[in-house]
């Protein structure tokens, strides 16, 4: 079972909200040693299924090394459901999965994973269809800490966009070229 450092509030101090936490019940109470308290953590089962997420532009696939199991995501933004004891073979098998940003799944199951450290610029399949929206600055912003992964997912969406003709402002295009590093639209 994992344990979790929670600061406690001491009578004595003024109380802040940083120096506060709800304590679980079953919390073993630790707080005469510098008013920490270890609250045990639930994680999540290994036979939990997990809604995971393609964010690659095309087709993405992984095979299970233990079972031989082939997951396969069509497009993006596909979710194909996965077990969690899948996930943390994927995890120690082929962690290029996380570390590049190819899927997206719940922040709880990430933490579980101990694999949310690689999502703190994370930019969601949702993040990426409401990105284009904004104006060419914001966009060109949110572009700078974003991965090469989630660069290439927001280039093949603004293709698709200029293609269907709703993404017209020449402006927010040039920015994308600009960040992105490509040309969206030919001259």
């Amino acid at each position: 079972m994992a344990y979790v450092k929670k600061k406690v509030s001491d009578t004595s101090l003024p109380s802040t909200d940083s120096e506060t936490a709800d304590v679980d019940e079953s919390a073993v109470d630790l707080s005469a040693m510098n008013g920490v308290v270890f609250s045990t953590k639930k994680k999540i089962p290994l036979d939990a299924v997990v809604y995971v997420k393609n964010l690659t532009g095309g087709m993405l696939i992984y095979q299970d090394t233990r079972t031989g199991y082939i997951y396969t995501w069509q497009n993006y933004g596909e979710e194909v459901p996965i077990e969690m004891r899948e996930l943390v073979n994927m995890k120690n098998t082929n962690p290029k999965f996380f570390t590049e940003n190819w899927i997206q799944m719940d922040i709880n199951v990430l933490r579980d994973l101990r694999m949310d450290n690689y999502y703190k610029d994370f930019m969601s399949y949702e993040d990426i269809e409401t990105l284009l929206d904004n104006t060419a600055d914001v966009i060109v912003k949110k572009l700078e800490k974003a991965s090469p992964v989630i660069k290439n997912s927001v280039g093949l969406r603004a293709l698709q966009l200029i293609d269907e003709r709703k993404l017209t402002d020449i402006n927010v295009i040039k920015s994308l070229e600009e960040a992105l590093g490509c040309e969206l639209i030919e001259r």
